[in-house]
């Protein structure tokens, strides 16, 4: 069976010092939940009337460590922090999770690289993040259509201009 396997290492050298004092670690859900939520406990005692928002980045890895198909590896980094922000979200009421990753992932938004979102999308991005939370309101507790620009539903032609 053919198939493409795109595995991108970072470039080191044989006789890199920082190959030898560094590991790969993939980090878990549970990990990352519970980082998450320490920090977000942290934060919470410092600034106790703050609101958090998180987001996952929609720019992919350009290489792993881990072996793995990069492709493949950004897909189970990016699922794995969403899915954590989902719970983190569920978990802590001052939490909103603001769907970045979810707006790129609506139409192709890539530069030629394929892992760097174009400028004109990240401006829309950013201004419906900013619409929303303007308002005095949480994209959790409103439609998508609320808060894009121009009037614009959910479908995938908000990021095309």
């Amino acid at each position: 069976m053919g198939g493409c396997w795109l595995v991108c290492v970072p470039a080191v050298s044989d006789g890199d010092e920082t190959q030898k004092s560094v590991s790969f670690h993939e980090s878990t859900f549970k990990e990352n939940f519970d980082n998450v939520s320490a920090t977000i406990d942290r934060l919470s005692e410092a600034f106790p009337k703050a609101g958090i928002v998180l987001t996952v980045s929609p720019v992919a890895l350009g290489c792993t460590w881990s072996g793995a198909d990069v492709v493949v590896a950004n897909m189970a980094s990016k699922t794995t922090l969403r899915a954590v922000a989902h719970e983190i979200c569920r978990a802590y009421d001052q939490v909103t999770y603001w769907p970045s990753f979810e707006f790129a992932m609506m139409e192709d938004v890539f530069l030629a690289d394929g892992r760097h979102v174009k400028r004109s999308a990240v401006k829309r991005i950013i201004s419906a993040f900013i619409e929303a939370h303007e308002a005095g309101s949480s994209i959790l507790h409103r439609t998508w259509g609320d808060v894009l620009p121009d009037g614009k539903t959910g479908s995938s032609d908000f990021l095309s201009g």
